[in-house]
């Protein structure tokens, strides 16, 4: 697995910084995927699976709640398949392999080492990142969607309303006065774990974003 190659449509469009951000990493080889190819793969993939495999039954499931029916699901399901892995954009993902993370701080995007994130690195999970950065971008776009027909708001409204009602469920259920090192020895049945994935988002931990230069 390299970076480069086909993909000319998306890669065209791409910053040099987020054309150096990886996904896949063979320890063997060395060899790697950068996360736009990786996103390509998988919306093809789920366009076929779509087209070719899945039964009409099924794709009128997801299509009949959405405007435009089939055209739409086709899209949602594309989309999604495609966006599944952003959250190994970030720092406490692309971290994990020094050789690429050094790619990409050449690049511009900045971050911690492997070993100054310590054991706080594990609250920011990417698939925890995934929900919350894609969560933020459809609560963001909102505003600018407004005077669209009231079916497609009240649509992109009920997956948001989705995303806080499973973040509210998590801070309620996890322990207020726990901390990202508390958590690997307090008794809470991972209660904890989760509270601290939510302060990491929030600028306290791991996941607050990129930083200027190595540490």
């Amino acid at each position: 697995m390299i970076g480069g190659g086909a993909g000319q449509t998306l890669l065209s469009r791409l910053s040099g910084a987020a054309r150096s951000v990886w996904a896949k990493h063979d320890r063997d080889s060395d060899g790697w995927m950068p996360l736009w190819r990786h996103m390509e793969d998988s919306a093809a993939v789920a366009g076929l699976l779509w087209d070719e495999w899945l039964p009409a039954s099924a794709r009128r499931v997801v299509a009949g709640a959405l405007p435009n029916d089939e055209a739409n699901g086709h899209a949602l399901v594309v989309w999604l398949a495609a966006v599944h892995d952003i959250g190994k954009a970030t720092p406490a993902f692309a971290c994990q392999v020094e050789q690429l993370a050094d790619v990409m701080r050449a690049a511009g995007l900045g971050m911690r080492s492997r070993q100054a994130m310590g054991s706080d690195r594990r609250f920011a999970p990417h698939g925890l990142a995934d929900q919350v950065l894609l969560g933020e971008w459809l609560e963001g776009g909102a505003a600018g969607r407004r005077g669209r027909r009231a079916s497609s708001q009240s649509w992109w409204a009920g997956i948001t309303e989705c995303r806080r009602t499973t973040v509210r469920s998590r801070r309620s259920s996890s322990m207020s006065s726990c901390c990202g090192r508390q958590a690997e020895s307090a008794d809470c049945g991972g209660r904890c774990k989760r509270n601290c994935s939510m302060r990491a988002r929030s600028g306290s931990g791991c996941a607050s974003g990129w930083r200027s230069g190595k540490e």
